[in-house]
This record gives structure tokens, C-alpha cells and sequence, in this order.
């Protein structure tokens, strides 16, 4: 039963920027967690006008990346990851405009693809087969009761959970190390006060202070990020590693 991958569908909107810290997270725990993640892209304004809420996103712009990362889901499934990652750099990172076309397929390039492929992803974009493929996804989401983005359904034991907001990753970490003792410590680790404090400052580097009591591996993704604390046994081996400043001994366990 240990190997069984529990499903937890994630549902986004390139709109957020906490959709992206969410995602990445997501992303790296997830072989750790033993989780089948389901990327989910949705439309964040389909979200507010069914839940009478459709003033507060007064900018609906991200229609079209949306409906580009639907294109790749139904296409190409494998690069949903890449593609949303390369979007979400260009909105969050570079401050480009992703509701042109040629900022659509620059992103797709950049994830793999071929310039062909992006051109017919991005002309599939304006069929009713896409679009109807983004209202299902987005009527799904408010379905399980979701009222903004990012929204997790995590499914467990024949029932769902749902969480929604970057902050609450901390209770699904605990939800999932409750319903399987074999990995209890793993996802512990991000019920430590001081590691949460380091999830809610990912977009600044911290430069190494010296300190050896406790470190943390640097973030390879995009997010320019602190990564998580982790146990070492050995002194620091070069600027690939940064400083979280928490307390020796506070994190016990190590990447496995």
C-alpha cells in the first residue's frame, strides 16, 4: 500500500504569484510525499464571478496563457510543468507580458518546444475544444469548493481535502504524514515554525554567515528562493549551500 501514489490535483492561474511558490513546492515534495500530481490549469475569474467575487480580479488577461497551458495539457500532458514554469517566469521574473502571442511562444520554446509545435498549440487555443476544456476544469475546482487560487484537492482514504492558499501547505504536509506513518518525519519538516517563516521570504538570496549549525540546500528552481533546512554532517562546501539561521538540531531528518 506504501507505494500506492495518492492523487492530489492542483488547481492554478498564471494570474498568482502564490500559485507559483505553491507549485514548486509541490513540484519537489511530491516523490517524497508519494503524491500523483494532477496540474490543473483554471481560470481565476471563472472562480470570482461564481462565487459572486468577480471584482476583485478586475484583469482578466491570463485568459489566453490559460487557455494555451489547456492546449499543452490536452496535447502534451509531460510539458504542462515546464511550459506553466516557463510562464510563470516571464509574468513573476522578467515582468513580460504573457497575454501576447509572441510572449506565449517564447515561453513554450524556452520549455521545449519546437517552434511548429508552439504555433499549433497556440491555434488550438481558439477552439471550442479548449475552452470548453478550461470551464470544466475551472467548474471542477468550484465543485470542491474553491473560492480563489491556488486551490488543492488532496484525496485520501475514499474522501477529498480541500486547501486553498500557499499558506496552507503546512496542514496539507501534516494531513499526509497523519495518513501514512512511513513518511510522518517528511512531512513534518514543514511544520516547523522556522521553516514556514522561509517559505513566506522565498524572493531573496541570503548569503552564507557562516553559521554551520543548520543549512539548507539552494533552490534550483526559478523562484530565486530559500530552500528547505535540512540536517548536515559536514561543513559547508561552497556558496551552492545558504544559510537559514535556525537553531542546531532542529531538523532531524535528511534527504533521502
Amino acid at each position: 500500500m506504501a507505494g500506492l501514489r495518492r492523487k492530489l490535483e492542483f488547481f492554478y492561474d498564471l494570474l498568482s504569484p502564490y500559485c507559483w511558490l505553491s507549485f514548486e513546492v509541490l513540484c519537489r515534495y511530491r516523490n517524497i510525499w508519494n503524491i500523483n500530481l494532477q496540474l490543473r490549469p483554471t481560470f481565476l475569474a471563472g472562480i470570482m464571478k461564481d462565487t459572486g467575487m468577480e471584482e476583485s480580479v478586475k484583469d482578466a488577461g491570463s485568459l489566453d496563457a490559460m487557455r494555451f497551458l489547456c492546449s499543452v495539457e490536452m496535447e502534451n500532458p509531460e510539458m504542462l510543468e515546464k511550459v506553466s514554469r516557463e510562464l510563470w517566469m516571464r509574468i513573476w521574473s522578467q515582468d513580460e507580458d504573457i497575454t501576447e502571442p509572441k510572449s506565449i511562444l517564447i515561453a513554450a520554446e524556452k520549455a521545449g518546444f519546437s517552434e511548429e509545435q508552439a504555433e499549433f498549440l497556440l491555434k488550438k487555443c481558439s477552439t471550442e475544444e479548449v475552452k470548453k476544456k478550461l470551464r470544466e476544469t475551472t467548474t471542477a475546482a468550484c465543485r470542491h469548493g474553491a473560492f480563489g487560487l491556488p486551490t488543492i484537492v488532496f484525496n485520501v482514504n475514499k474522501k477529498s481535502h480541500m486547501f486553498f492558499g500557499s499558506d496552507k501547505l503546512e496542514l496539507l504536509a501534516h494531513l499526509i504524514g497523519s495518513s501514512d506513518s512511513g513518511l510522518k518525519r517528511q512531512a513534518s519538516f514543514l511544520l516547523k515554525d522556522r521553516s514556514w517563516e522561509t517559505l513566506e521570504v522565498m524572493w531573496e538570496w541570503i548569503p552564507i554567515s557562516g553559521n554551520e549549525s543548520a543549512v539548507g540546500q539552494r533552490d534550483t528552481s526559478p523562484l530565486r528562493a530559500k530552500s528547505w533546512a535540512v540536517g548536515v554532517e559536514k561543513p559547508l562546501p561552497s556558496k551552492a549551500f545558504w544559510s537559514l539561521e535556525v537553531p542546531a538540531g532542529e531538523y532531524a531528518w535528511r534527504w533521502g
